[in-house]
């Protein structure tokens, strides 16, 4: 450990090695020359008692005694700092679960600058690491493959990865479906110890992938031990939504304001709306994430470790009977469950399973949740949708619809959660207006040509409503969407309960129009596109609209884009096809700023996507050099194309 580094916290899930790495620890300091007088190791466990601590600590310092016991937890403090306070001591303590005072305990506190002793502990939060003002905190993650080989090798052993020459294949197989988590690498390689037959591999294969592994007795250890984590969030809502997560597919990458939709519709926050609730959702998210029960993506997702996964499915399984889980999502099927699967369960996810026909009406009078997804369906049954008046969040999103579909949906009384973005959809139909407790409709992505007017002005009871990169260039003529979309506008200014907008606008009139109504004060609008514009004038933004994180501008006749500077939590930046661009930020425009305005302004600070495609005038981003501290990605054609291009930028050295 490093000399100015008093206090180490090793964090990660369940499983993933954290024990292991502390014991590494403590046989280096044994097997080692160093100048420490005692290195103590503690099992401190879920039931966080000092006494225990202490008790450790006597052992090896030579305080415990008969008359030990009858002491005081002050009292033991006391003996111990006696003795303490003249060695020069590591204290290594695994599995904590709560913060430890070390000076309860009796120990001198190790600082940054007096580290002359060492605390190193194992928790499964990172937010312990906080609690116990550790000075560095490292995660400890799961291995990849090369190092996952050489740990189940060692437990299946080479009599029997040699005793038969299809095994090592199959071998690498099962390693995979491990995942890289240490303790299912251990549990199935001592599984697999004996098997020296090509068939009992493959059917262990088979197993593992299936949901059958699930309830395996050798799953039931696995699980068990994983499940220390899920039993020890909060309350009981951080754990149902982690076994909400379980119904998107393995490995899928789960969209953060997508997630906390659905959660606010289900009604499994406390706070039912508004700002309030999301704010909520994202703490849960980040309980979960310093859990290590959820992993962290690029682009605002996060995503669930296959094992982590499985062991919520399993839990869920067992959970009462209030709630019925049935997820099939990913498994490959060809065809929905049977009736019969329907009438009982509560959550079900059909994601990612190739279903093409959705024939037969189900009586469903318990779902509340229902992922459809990732689906090329072909035919539904128009009456499909007729027996789930319990239905609160459907999802239809990443495939092919048939156009009646929409219109059997508006039969869905209690639906406040519709998702049928990046389909094909074409058409939205009139009978839409009909879902009254609507809150949430995502339509980011799809090629809709037809909007109707009123659809979306009788949805008064929507607060999130996401249109970013939504519809074709070519409308019908009762479309919303035709012209620049001016008449979209006004129907979104008439929702009085929204307070989540994405939205694309074809015009500076509609932006305007946007822009200058009293509903923004109220309305966040984290993406905007722009498109076809004819106008560049410097725009203000207020408060609530800086909270603009996403803008897309393409085809439009613009000059120049100093608008931008006043959207300070700009995060992606996309500009493509604007052919009379010639600067992003002019300096003579931005001589009309406010002094207010640019008091201690740096533009485009929080940019980590930058594409720009297209711009055969563009000459620079702006007269002088900008930093860009979390630029992570930077693209344009134009970087090698043109070498008289100016751009002047100071970057970090990891852009992509």
């Amino acid at each position: 450990m490093e000399e100015e580094v008093g206090i180490l916290g090793l964090y990660g899930m369940g499983g993933v090695g954290k024990t292991t790495l502390l014991t590494l620890i403590n046989n280096k300091f044994f097997d080692t020359p160093n100048d420490f007088d005692l290195v103590i190791w503690v099992v401190v466990s879920k039931d966080l008692q000092l006494k225990r601590i202490q008790d450790c600590i006597a052992r090896k310092i030579g305080l415990f005694s008969r008359s030990w016991n009858s002491k005081s937890l002050l009292e033991k403090a006391e003996d111990i700092f006696k003795v303490m306070k003249r060695k020069k001591f590591v204290l290594l303590l695994d599995d904590i679960w709560e913060p430890v005072d070390l000076a309860q305990v009796g120990l001198l506190v190790p600082s940054a600058t007096r580290a002359s002793n060492k605390v190193v502990f194992t928790t499964l939060e990172f937010e312990i690491g906080g609690q116990m003002e550790a000075h560095k905190s490292f995660e400890v993650e799961c291995l990849g493959y090369d190092d996952s080989w050489k740990l189940f090798e060692v437990k299946v052993g080479r009599d029997t990865l040699d005793s038969h020459p299809d095994i090592p294949e199959l071998a690498k197989t099962v390693v995979k479906e491990c995942g890289g988590l240490p303790l299912a690498l251990i549990t199935v390689g001592r599984a697999m110890a004996s098997k020296k037959t090509p068939r009992e591999w493959e059917h262990a294969i088979e197993v593992l992938s299936s949901s059958a592994f699930k309830f395996s007795s050798l799953a039931k250890k696995l699980y068990s031990s994983l499940k220390l984590s899920y039993d020890f969030l909060p309350d009981d809502a951080s754990r149902f939504c982690l076994l909400y997560c379980s119904l998107f597919p393995e490995d899928y990458r789960i969209s953060i304001e997508d997630l906390i939709d659905c959660w606010i519709c289900e009604g499994l926050l406390d706070e039912y709306d508004g700002i309030r609730a999301r704010n909520q959702g994202y703490s849960l998210i980040c309980t979960l994430l310093h859990a290590c029960l959820l992993e962290k993506e690029e682009e605002n997702c996060v995503k669930m470790h296959d094992v982590i996964r499985d062991m919520a499915l399993w839990i869920a399984s067992t959970i009462d009977e209030k709630e019925k889980f049935l997820v099939l999502a990913g498994v490959g099927l060809q065809n929905a469950p049977g009736i019969g699967l329907w009438k009982e369960v509560t959550r079900m996810s059909l994601m990612q399973i190739r279903i093409r026909r959705l024939l037969e009406s189900s009586s469903s009078p318990h779902l509340q949740t229902l992922f459809l997804g990732s689906n090329d369906l072909n035919e539904v049954n128009r009456d499909f949708f007729q027996f789930m008046a319990s239905l609160r969040v459907l999802t239809l999103s990443d495939g092919s619809l048939p156009g009646h579909l929409l219109t059997g949906i508006s039969n869905l009384v209690s639906l406040q959660h519709l998702d049928p973005a990046r389909s094909k959809i074409r058409r939205l139909p009139m009978e839409l207006k009909y879902l009254v407790h609507l809150k949430r409709l995502n339509l980011e992505f799809t090629r809709l040509t037809r909007i109707p007017q009123e659809v979306i002005s009788n949805l008064k009871m929507l607060r999130v409503l996401r249109m970013y990169e939504c519809g074709s260039d070519k409308q019908e003529g009762d479309s919303i969407l035709i012209g620049g979309r001016e008449v979209l506008v006004v129907e979104i200014l008439s929702l009085q309960h929204l307070n989540v907008l994405t939205v694309t606008l074809e015009s500076f009139c509609a932006l305007r129009m946007l822009l200058d109504s009293p509903r923004l004060q109220s309305l966040s609008t984290p993406s905007l596109c722009l498109k076809h514009c004819c106008q560049s004038e410097l725009l203000v933004f207020n408060q609530r609209r800086s909270l603009l994180q996403n803008i897309c501008i393409s085809y439009s006749k613009l000059k120049h884009l100093t608008w931008l500077i006043v959207a300070p939590n700009l995060k992606h930046v996309r500009i493509s096809s604007c052919l009379d661009l010639e600067e992003i930020i002019s300096v003579e425009k931005l001589g009309e700023v406010s002094p207010e305005v640019m008091h201690n302004l740096i533009p485009l600070a929080r940019i980590e996507y930058l594409i720009l495609e297209d711009l055969k005038n563009l000459k620079s981003i702006h007269s002088s050099a900008l930093p860009f501290p979390h630029l992570q990605s930077l693209r344009s054609c134009l970087l090698i194309a043109s070498a008289d291009w100016n751009i002047k930028l100071l970057l970090r050295d990891n852009i992509t």
